[in-house]
């Protein structure tokens, strides 16, 4: 009996650990791309200043 809660305990903290992972992975990548359009606006406004 025990020893089924202990299964079902490790199966629930390794759901919760994979959506956590998913969704720090996702948050990082949506902040990587908002990074780079800056950067990218940026480098335009650069040009624009050298022109």
């Amino acid at each position: 009996m025990a020893r089924c809660q202990a299964l079902d305990l490790t199966a629930m903290a390794s759901v919760w650990m994979s959506a956590m992972a998913a969704s720090v992975l996702s948050e990082t990548l949506s902040g990587l791309s908002e990074q780079e359009l800056q950067s990218s606006v940026l480098r335009a406004d650069d040009k624009r200043g050298f022109i």
